[in-house]
């Protein structure tokens, strides 16, 4: 499908073959291999329970964090979870970092027909399963917002997930295009409670749980009772 108003391709355009290739190497699961244990942990934090009840919401889910705060592991997490719900044909990842690539709005368009081409083998419009496109540092493509607008009113039965590390560009590029369209989830690095329980001291973390519970309690006795002391 040819984004509208593209007369040719720029002198950064791939081809097919090598499009093709570049995403078997994204999607392991297309030639039943697993996800490399590298890109996943056992250990899901609170973000990932949040992001999975919003899978089923007809809306452009964004991440949104810094390099390096666990966005690409959660991404791999909700992978491997969405793996035990569809066929793993209906996933596609994409790095938007990967320099072979050329990321681009043309080598886009070309990433989502090599891959309805040859992998779906049908087109998105006549698809009766959930297809979900994952898209891994969205900033990298210029004017991504119109972009996912433009495939999200076509009403396709696509989910898009997509990860930005600039919250001010993911925020604001989505401010108006996307009003009504898309949901954030904002990344942030690990709570002192989720690092303890990463570490897999549980009887610690249970402990601090447990701690945490019994304050609030107490500060909202005594805030009933005007009570500080309860607190204090």
């Amino acid at each position: 499908m040819q984004i509208p108003g593209r007369k040719q391709m720029s002198e950064n355009s791939i081809s097919d073959t090598e499009i093709l290739r570049i995403l078997y190497s994204h999607n392991p699961w297309w030639a039943n291999r697993p996800i490399p244990k590298s890109k996943l942990k056992d250990f899901k934090r609170r973000d990932y329970y949040k992001i999975i009840q919003q899978l089923d919401q007809d809306t452009i889910l964004a991440m949104i964090g810094a390099r390096r705060v666990g966005k690409t592991t959660l991404l791999y997490q909700l992978i491997e979870e969405l793996l035990e719900r569809t066929d793993p044909k209906n996933i596609l990842f994409v790095n938007l970092d990967d320099p072979y690539l050329h990321i681009s709005l043309e080598n886009l368009d070309k990433i989502f027909t090599v891959y309805s081409t040859n992998i779906l083998k049908s087109s998105f419009e006549s698809s009766n399963d959930t297809i979900y496109i994952i898209l891994d540092e969205i900033q990298s493509l210029k004017n991504w917002q119109n972009v996912l607008k433009r495939w999200f009113d076509l009403g396709y039965k696509i989910k898009f997930i997509v990860t930005g590390s600039s919250s001010t560009g993911i925020l604001e590029g989505s401010s108006e295009s996307l009003v009504g369209r898309i949901k954030h989830q904002i990344v942030l690095p690990m709570k002192f409670l989720e690092y303890i329980r990463f570490k897999e001291q549980n009887d610690l973390g249970e402990l601090i749980d447990s701690a945490n519970r019994r304050l609030r309690e107490s500060l909202k006795n005594s805030v009933v009772h005007r009570t500080p002391n309860l607190f204090f």
